[in-house]
């Protein structure tokens, strides 16, 4: 496998901003490659920034801005659509460390889909205002589950009900829409127990602190010890119970969710959504992760960032796949 030099990787990113087509996304993903504990489900773990405190600090102060500075020729030729906090954990950042890395982006105020995902016991208000002041779009709020023993047997803090249902409705007074995540079998016991847990769990989230989207997670470490007949009558029967929520709350949902076929998106996520389709249309513009629904070949995206062995992709539409890792630049291509 071929590598490029990173004065090439930012040539080609020069060539296709000017050639980029009116529809085409452009699209900024940040890689915040850090987090304060290692969660036993993540399939997203990023390294003990305690334990690597002096790594986080230069990721930070140095690499990362460095990294920003070197492409921001390229984000001043053509102002993302969409800038894409993710990781790891985004909000493990100071507000002052935030502030510092929205000041490097160019244009950053002008970027129409700003999008923060991150663990609730880590807001504070200072980061709430700076959500809010920089107008984020959307903000995505891992919780898993509201029962602590499901959370302390994965590795995770609990939460305070109310200041969860604080945070929640700070940020959407700014006008920015909520997700937040639950996942499915992670509970460490039968299935229909967990999901009994997982219907609380959402009925919970939805009532008491009323985000505008709930996505589901099925644990992909026990869906490949339990894949074969076990494995896909779990799927099937957590599709069942994510159809009986959606019509309790006359709620709108992602189509997977009425497949009776449980090879389709085996590792998917499931969105139920408090909102028409149109909105929740609009709202997953956001999207940074390469190609998606319609349009399969339009989505462009710079991941910037990366650490140990967190490392954030870049795409052009589907011709041009690669990731980075400490300036090692790995091309990957994948068929049209």
């Amino acid at each position: 496998m071929k590598s490029y030099p990173e004065k090439d990787i930012i040539r080609v990113w020069e060539d296709k901003v000017r050639l980029m087509e009116g529809r085409e996304l452009f699209n900024l993903y940040i890689d915040n490659p850090f987090c304060v504990n290692q969660c036993v489900y993540c399939i997203h773990t990023g390294s003990h920034a305690g334990k690597y405190a002096k790594d986080f600090k230069f990721y930070y102060k140095h690499y990362l801005p460095e990294q920003i500075r070197k492409f921001s020729h390229i984000m001043g030729e053509r102002i993302p659509d969409t800038v894409y906090f993710g990781g790891g954990t985004s909000n493990v950042l100071s507000t002052s460390m935030l502030v510092n890395l929205f000041n490097i982006i160019p244009n950053f105020k002008e970027i129409p889909n700003k999008v923060f995902e991150g663990n609730p016991n880590l807001m504070n208000q200072s980061k709430l205002d700076l959500i809010k002041e920089n107008k984020f779009s959307y903000v995505s709020l891992g919780i898993q589950s509201l029962k602590d023993r499901v959370l302390e047997q994965n590795n995770r803090r609990g939460y305070n009900k109310e200041f969860l249902k604080k945070v929640v409705s700070e940020i959407q007074s700014s006008g920015s829409k909520v997700n937040c995540d639950l996942m499915a079998f992670i509970g460490m016991c039968r299935v229909e127990k967990d999901l009994d847990r997982l219907e609380e769990d959402f009925e919970e989230l939805f009532v008491d602190i009323s985000p505008d989207i709930i996505t589901i997670y099925p644990e992909r470490h026990f869906l490949r010890k339990e894949q074969g007949l076990s494995g896909e009558k779990a799927i099937l029967e957590l599709r069942k119970r994510l159809i009986k929520l959606r019509d309790k709350f006359n709620l709108c949902a992602t189509d997977l969710i009425e497949s009776n076929n449980p090879e389709d998106g085996y590792y998917t996520n499931y969105m139920l959504y408090n909102m028409s389709d149109k909105e929740y249309g609009k709202v997953r513009v956001y999207c940074s992760t390469g190609p998606v629904g319609n349009q399969p070949h339009r989505q462009n995206v710079l991941g910037l960032g990366g650490y140990a062995d967190h490392r954030p992709w870049s795409y052009h539409g589907r011709d041009f796949v690669y990731s980075t890792l400490n300036d090692n630049w790995r091309p990957v291509y994948l068929p049209r």
